[in-house]
Order: C-alpha cells, then sequence, then structure tokens
C-alpha cells in the first residue's frame, strides 16, 4: 500500500475511529429471563453473553481494575497520541462511552511512568534538577511553596496537572471564539487540560525512553526536549480541537505558553506573599512582583480577547459572503 494511501485511512481514522455493531440475534437474559435483541438487555442492563465463569473471567477482572481489559485505558491512550484534540472534541461533545475517565488516567499513566522511571532511572523532564520544571531547585524560598514544589517532584501526575491547570485560563481566552468548539467553558476547559497533562506525561515518558537509549542525539537534553515537546503537543491538540489554521494555531499556542509562565510566576508571588506575612520579611518586594505580573496578564490577554473577536467577526463576514 502506498504511503499517500496509507495516510487518506489514517485522517480517515482520526475522525472516525470507533465502528459499532448491532447484534440481531435473540438472547434471553441470565439475570432477568427478559428476551431481547442487541447486544446488552434493556431491562437490566447485563451484557448478552454473559456466560459461564472461567480461567478467561478471572483475567480480564483482574485487568478492568486497572482499565485494561475493556481496552479503554490503551485505546484512550492511543487516541491521546495519535489524535488528541479529536479525541479531546468527541469527549467534550458526548462522545464518552470508548473513553476512559481523564482523572482516573492521569492518575494510572502517572503511577505507571513513576514506577517504570524507578525502575530503569529515567528523567521525566519534571523533575530532574536540571529541567525547565525543577521543582525542587525552585523552591529554595518560601515553606509553603518550598513543601508543595517538594511533594510535587515525587508525584508526576499531579505535577503535570498542576503544569498544565496554569494553561487552563490563558486557553480559554485565546480559543474562546474558535471555528470549532466555540465558547467552550472553563469546566470544559479543565477537562481539556486533564487530557493534555496525560498526553505530556505520555510523550515525555517516550522521550525519556529515547534519551536513556541513545536514540535521539547526544547533544539534545532534556531542557531542549521539553521546549519543544511541550509546544508541539499543544499544537496539534489545539489545531485539532480548536480548528484555526497553523499560523492561527501557532501565535496563540505561544501566547498560550508565555501566559502560562506570568501564571506560574503569579503562584509563586502569592506563595512568597503569604510566607513573607506569616514568617516575616520583605512584603513589598513579591507583592510589587505579583502586581506587576496580573497587569502583564491583564494587558496581554485583552489584547488576544481584542483580536479573537476580530477574527470572528471577520470569519463571519466572509462566511455571509
Amino acid at each position: 500500500m502506498k504511503l499517500k494511501e496509507r495516510y487518506k485511512r489514517f485522517r480517515v481514522w482520526q475522525f472516525t475511529p470507533v465502528h459499532y455493531s448491532m447484534d440481531m440475534e435473540r438472547h434471553r437474559c441470565c439475570n432477568c429471563k427478559y428476551e431481547f435483541q442487541g447486544n446488552y438487555c434493556p431491562k437490566c442492563g447485563q451484557k448478552a453473553d454473559a456466560g459461564p465463569i472461567t480461567w478467561k473471567s478471572i483475567r480480564l477482572g483482574i485487568m478492568n481494575v486497572w482499565g485494561i481489559g475493556n481496552r479503554a485505558l490503551l485505546f484512550t491512550v492511543a487516541q491521546l497520541l495519535l489524535r488528541p484534540g479529536f479525541m479531546i472534541c468527541d469527549y467534550l461533545n458526548g462522545r464518552r462511552q470508548v473513553s476512559y475517565p481523564p482523572f482516573s488516567m492521569l492518575v494510572l499513566v502517572g503511577l505507571f511512568t513513576y514506577y517504570l522511571a524507578q525502575l530503569f532511572d529515567l528523567n521525566l523532564l519534571i523533575s530532574e534538577e536540571e529541567g525547565v520544571f525543577a521543582f525542587s531547585s525552585l523552591s529554595a524560598e518560601g515553606g509553603v511553596v518550598s513543601l508543595f514544589l517538594s511533594w510535587l517532584s515525587s508525584h508526576f501526575d499531579y505535577a503535570s496537572l498542576f503544569i498544565f491547570s496554569m494553561l487552563s485560563l490563558p486557553t480559554y481566552i485565546a480559543f474562546h471564539y474558535s471555528p470549532r468548539n466555540t465558547r467552550h467553558t472553563i469546566p470544559q476547559e479543565l477537562f481539556i487540560q486533564v487530557f493534555n497533562a496525560t498526553q505530556f506525561l505520555c510523550v515525555s515518558f517516550l522521550c525519556s525512553v529515547a534519551l536513556k537509549f541513545d536514540l535521539l542525539p547526544v547533544s539534545v537534553g532534556s531542557d531542549i526536549v521539553l521546549f519543544v515537546l511541550l509546544p508541539m503537543t499543544l499544537f496539534v491538540s489545539y489545531r485539532q480541537l480548536f480548528g484555526y489554521g497553523c499560523w492561527g494555531t501557532l501565535w496563540r499556542v505561544v501566547m498560550c505558553m508565555l501566559l502560562m509562565m506570568v501564571c506560574i510566576g503569579m503562584f509563586y508571588s502569592i506563595g512568597f506573599v503569604l510566607n513573607d506575612l506569616v514568617v516575616g520579611g520583605d512584603v513589598r518586594t513579591h507583592l510589587s512582583l505579583l502586581v506587576f505580573l496580573l497587569f502583564v496578564f491583564c494587558i496581554t490577554s485583552g489584547f488576544m480577547t481584542f483580536v479573537n473577536i476580530w477574527s470572528m467577526k471577520h470569519r463571519r463576514s466572509r462566511s455571509r459572503r
């Protein structure tokens, strides 16, 4: 098969990854004795093919505890790697039957990557002392902030969620008037960032394996990889999810990254101000930094909102023509 044909089949799969079939044979439910056609009993909900318990039932029961037996976890992770934006769009629009619950998936993926990182001595790029998200090195000042960041250093799932939670408000501002999923809400934005955090954990784990076994150039360090990985994953997800073109998605992703850094700076400033009020210190230094960052956030957000409203009106005027 030619490469072009494979790409076409892959694009078709990205839009319609799941096909449902209906069993038209008549069944008699073992639970409520109701006769029906289909895969599940409409009266009690039991599966039509429920039979005697075998060794396969024991294996599937153990695997279902981790969400593997019904292929939902592995299937959802595969979708996050191959069609992240389309998968998140399906989840927001109600197609959730084949998707694993996002918060549970983030915890399981975090545990999985953590134990594998400990086993093979991998650097997951969000807790390394030389990495960009070096929480231990950022916690030299401030008691409460230091305890919180040191706790994040050993909890990869919550650390990833903390990083991407700082992207919630910038993404909401930058893509609120997008061509696809227009005017999405803040609760939807939180679910988007949970999926993004899980996707980034998987991608950073794969990249860490590549760095460990020298599958990438030796000159590439974890900082450079992380600076490339995070914008790339956001670009792919946001372009599929919100429907902007390449340049429209690119500059919005860059602005989201900048606003995320501002939000993280405001988080540190608030923690340091509270620490100065409790322990004692120069409150004015951190308070002035907080006010400056808040001013930068407001100015940048206002500019992005103005551009997005103008582009939305421009799209509407072109569609009327």
